[in-house]
């Protein structure tokens, strides 16, 4: 019956205050066991709302900590970072980085690169 599958998925959340995961496994281990096993047609289960697990805030280091670390390096390393950190790159834009990419004719200097969201920074 889908009013108790509906029923026992937010008993789950209510009750026990189980994570968004688990609440998906369950739905889809009942729906695996009247579909597969018991060759039971479940209906429609569109309105069934799959539950969403929350968007985790990434750590941000404070202006101390970032200045600490520059603190730390000198050279090339210093560079690399303080490039990743200005023009917030990823790893990998840094790694494909090219003299040629530098404008250093330009009033703010600007970096041309290829990334995921394809813009200069």
């Amino acid at each position: 019956d889908p009013e108790t599958v509906r029923r026992y998925i937010s008993w789950l959340a209510l009750s026990r205050n189980v994570a968004a995961s688990t609440q998906n496994l369950a739905f889809n281990a009942i729906n695996f066991l009247f579909k597969e096993v018991l060759k039971k047609d479940m209906g429609d289960q569109s309105d069934n709302l799959r539950a969403r697990s929350g968007s985790k805030l990434p750590s941000v280091l404070t202006v101390d900590e970032v200045r600490a670390i520059f603190a730390q390096l000198e050279g090339t390393e210093r560079l690399m970072l303080e490039i990743i950190y200005g023009g917030g790159l990823r790893i990998s834009e840094l790694m494909r980085l090219r003299v040629q990419d530098i404008d250093l004719n330009f009033t703010f200097r600007t970096v041309k690169f290829t990334g995921r969201p394809m813009f200069s920074r």
